[in-house]
């Protein structure tokens, strides 16, 4: 099956023209030598004559379907059926001849068309029109009507399932129907709506699509989490007329995630969207830094230079034994299959399935006397972003980069770090804050209002289609990307936010601060958890056992 080529649609417009075309000219061929057959040698046949006028209509009305489906004018459609009508009338030789043609203006049609791409799977193309023939000469006279409703129409449904600890599954099945009748198509393709705008899941390495030589089709295919949950479906029939849905498939829990929260007491205790559970620490543990997970477990940094590992049973510590942290553990980060670690000290280390990479020389931060503050990984960049004393460096897993912005730098260290699939979002400890689409930096300080207000950016993460930017004394702010609104209020309180955390599932932020305040926010209301969660010291960090 071809793919759908994104110029298709100025290539379907020109080619339906010239089939309207050409489909009238064969019906004039047609009807003229038909009725010049009886003068001749053999008797005319009314019923042969209707079928053909049945006929060339049909596929008079194909053609101008194709045309309209394509970007042509719904004039050209009742313009195009007049012309037909009065060359019939004009080449019948064996008395009169007429032939009317009446547009369905009867709801769903407005001038013979119902073209209607709904967001609920379901989508139609159609033209519909009622036809009558007058045939009379001296002898009799001949009326015959006839429908014509010529329909191309796509449902579609489906599902998408977590894929720990970045991805999720997409599986959809996808009808195609002529006038009602099971069709093949001749292109296919699905398209999901990314944060960065439509994409076509055929790109993809992971896309299957299945058909089963009947109108059904099965796709599947994995995207990362930064999509939107749309998908489009968009196909030609076999005569090339257009016909799209849009999906917003049902979301599938097959299993739920569970936070981990780490404070400075040290306290950790998860959470599961109903109840607290507090965890006894392990022996060593101080002042919980970091937080990460990777489905199977976290990686816990602390503030006395030790690594813990926590598998949703027990603790253990995995502390590197030779060229170990000589500062607090920062910043903790899963990507590509394996953990980043870093400290205080601007030591940085990577651990991979049991055993630890000293990747401190190459990576430069020690050498500059600056710590690592921020570490995070994105799979539609495919590199990791890692933050320090007012720079920024990137990761591809074998170089590194100096990205920091040129125009406008940071002033301080950076405080957090989230990326929505297409862009970075970074903020400093003196509320810079800075876009960055993987090249260009664009600075959204002044607009933002944390600069201004002197308040430091500490938390940053990014769901349900726009950002959460928590800080000092309680500032929390929503960026969808283009305008900032400040959701403070509903923190109600002026105790510093150091951690943020969106969870799909429950689709809500679930937010920590100073002395233990923690609460839940789903865009629009806040729910208050911190009496439940019984913590007393500060939340540092906290992490989903899984981002989806």
């Amino acid at each position: 099956m071809r793919s759908l080529r994104s110029n298709r649609s100025g290539q379907v417009l020109i080619i339906a023209a010239l089939a309207v075309a050409l489909l009238i000219s064969s019906t004039i061929v047609y009807t003229y030598q038909t009725s010049r057959v009886t003068n001749i040698s053999q008797p005319f046949a009314v019923q042969d004559f209707v079928r053909n006028i049945k006929l060339s209509a049909r596929n008079l009305m194909i053609g101008c379907l194709v045309n309209l489906t394509g970007g042509g004018d719904t004039e050209t459609l009742e313009t195009n059926l007049n012309r037909w009508s009065r060359f019939v009338k004009s080449h019948y030789y064996l008395g009169k001849c007429v032939l009317n043609c009446e547009l369905c203006n009867n709801e769903p049609y407005s001038n013979g068309l119902w073209q209607s791409w709904n967001e609920d799977g379901f989508g139609v193309s159609s033209i519909k029109a009622d036809f009558m023939l007058n045939l009379t000469d001296s002898q009799s006279e001949v009326i015959i009507t006839f429908p014509l409703n010529i329909s191309s129409s796509v449902s579609s449904g489906g599902a998408y399932y977590s894929n720990p600890a970045f991805w999720q599954d997409v599986n959809i099945t996808i009808n195609l129907y002529n006038e009602g009748k099971s069709a093949l198509t001749e292109d296919l393709a699905v398209y999901y709506q990314h944060t960065f705008g439509w994409r076509n899941a055929e790109q993809l390495s992971s896309y299957s699509l299945a058909d089963y030589g009947n109108g059904t089709y099965r796709v599947f295919f994995t995207v990362s989490r930064f999509w939107t949950h749309r998908l489009s479906i968009r196909i030609f029939d076999q005569r090339n007329i257009y016909v799209q849905s849009v999906l917003a498939p049902a979301k599938i829990i097959e299993e739920t995630p569970i936070f981990l929260v780490g404070t400075s007491r040290p306290e950790n205790a998860e959470f599961n969207n109903i109840s607290w559970e507090s965890l006894t620490n392990p022996s060593g543990m101080d002042e919980v830094l970091s937080l990460g997970s990777n489905v199977q477990y976290w990686v816990i940094g602390c503030s006395n230079r030790r690594v813990f590992e926590y598998d949703g049973q027990s603790f253990a510590e995995i502390t590197p034994a030779t060229n170990s942290f000589t500062a607090g553990v920062s910043a903790v980060g899963w990507g590509d299959d394996y953990w980043l670690v870093g400290d205080r000290d601007g030591r940085i280390q990577k651990y991979d399935e049991g055993s630890w990479t000293d990747l401190t020389a190459e990576a430069g931060f020690s050498s500059q006397g600056v710590p690592i503050t921020e570490i995070e990984w994105n799979e539609d960049f495919g590199y990791w972003l890692i933050g320090s004393d007012s720079f920024v460096k990137k990761f591809d897993g074998s170089s590194w980069t100096d990205v920091s912005p040129s125009f406008r730098q940071f002033e301080d260290e950076i405080g957090a770090i989230s990326c929505d699939g297409s862009i970075w979002l970074v903020g400093d400890l003196k509320g810079v804050i800075q876009k960055f689409n993987g090249t260009d930096w664009t600075d959204l300080t002044a607009e933002a209002g944390f600069y201004s207000g002197g308040t430091s950016i500490y938390a940053i993460d990014w769901g349900d289609s726009q950002f959460l930017v928590g800080g000092k004394d309680g500032i929390v702010k929503v960026y969808d990307g283009s305008s900032w609104s400040d959701q403070s209020s509903g923190w109600g309180s002026s105790m510093d936010i150091y951690a943020i955390e969106y969870s799909d599932t429950y689709a809500y932020w679930l937010v920590g601060g100073k002395n233990g305040r923690i609460q839940s926010f789903d865009g629009s209301s806040w729910t208050d958890r911190t009496i439940q969660a019984g913590l007393l010291g500060d939340i540092n960090a906290l992490s989903a056992d899984f981002q989806c």
